[in-house]
């Protein structure tokens, strides 16, 4: 029965596709996709933007593949269709990559105003960040940014704080390029727990802003987090002096305060990782190796014939 069913459904698919392909004209197409649209026929919807999407690009006609593709992305969000605007998107970015076209303004705003109009769709985290995620990769690969445009980045940072999803927002904001409203999202993150952690999650951005070499935002993401603190913690004066501390090359001024410090920077296991790789890039303080990971080392180097 279930075969039946099976190639029941590949036949109606089928005689669907045969029908797009056999609609030549431009305002055929279009008055075909309306109907679906009014009928409700979403995914035959999607399967017509899909046809005129692939008819232009085999054309060449690359850019207005992509603008057509966006009104179409635009049009399913509309109409709550998260996964079918995904879809579509998602061939904007493999045009993207197989025609390797670099990241511009023309190229990027596209796929920030897909994203962007995500927002005002229920049950879309799924779909935006799998889109988003095929975004970043091209980004990443094609534009300025090792970490992908921080445009992209803000809109799904965004998008997750909404969400109430602050760890998935942290990794965004951190790759972003808004600190004040990441700022905020800690605090709405913090009240939610224990009130006597919040310089913890200060910290924990600061810190993550520092291994990615991004001092500006470290300091505004501080700054605005301890407005209005009258006394703050002894981890929040640590992140003053170390804030200060990597703009010099003083590393036994960074040992002296991590020592003196020390006892805050154990109440987060994670800070002792995040603290050696700062030593390491900004002070070329390397940290003490465990004898197995020496031994390793000098096991990897005799294989590769290093000295």
């Amino acid at each position: 029965m279930l075969r039946s069913l099976v190639g029941s459904e590949m036949c109606i698919r089928d005689r669907y596709q045969r029908r797009v392909r056999g609609t030549d004209s431009e305002a055929a197409m279009q008055a075909l996709l309306q109907e679906h649209l009014s009928n409700g026929s979403f995914y035959e919807a999607h399967q017509v933007l899909r046809t005129q999407f692939s008819r232009k690009k085999n054309r060449k006609k690359y850019a207005e593949a992509r603008d057509g593709a966006v009104e179409g992305c635009l049009l399913l969000l509309q109409h709550e269709q998260t996964d079918c605007a995904a879809d579509l998107g998602k061939q904007i970015v493999d045009m993207y990559t197989e025609q390797k076209m670099e990241e511009t303004p023309e190229t990027l705003e596209p796929l920030v105003r897909i994203l962007t109009a995500f927002r005002d769709c229920s049950g879309a985290a799924v779909p935006l960040m799998t889109l988003g995620k095929v975004c970043i990769r091209w980004s990443a690969a094609h534009g300025t940014f090792r970490e992908g445009s921080p445009e992209l980045h803000n809109v799904l940072a965004g998008f997750m704080a909404v969400e109430g999803e602050y760890g998935v927002a942290q990794q965004h904001f951190l790759r972003g390029d808004r600190p004040e409203e990441f700022a905020d999202m800690l605090g709405q993150w913090a009240s939610e727990g224990n009130k006597s952690e919040a310089d913890l999650f200060v910290t924990r951005a600061v810190l993550g802003y520092l291994i990615l070499k991004n001092g500006r935002d470290a300091n505004a993401v501080f700054e605005k987090s301890m407005e209005g603190v009258v006394n703050p913690s002894p981890l929040q004066n640590f992140i003053k002096y170390l804030l200060l501390c990597v703009t010099r090359d003083a590393p036994d001024l960074f040992k002296e305060l991590c020592e003196r410090y020390s006892k805050s920077l154990k109440r987060d296991a994670s800070f002792g990782q995040y603290i050696s790789a700062i030593g390491e890039q900004y002070f070329d303080i390397r940290a003490p190796q465990s004898g197995m990971q020496a031994m390793m080392q000098q096991m990897m180097q005799g294989m590769m014939g290093g000295s």
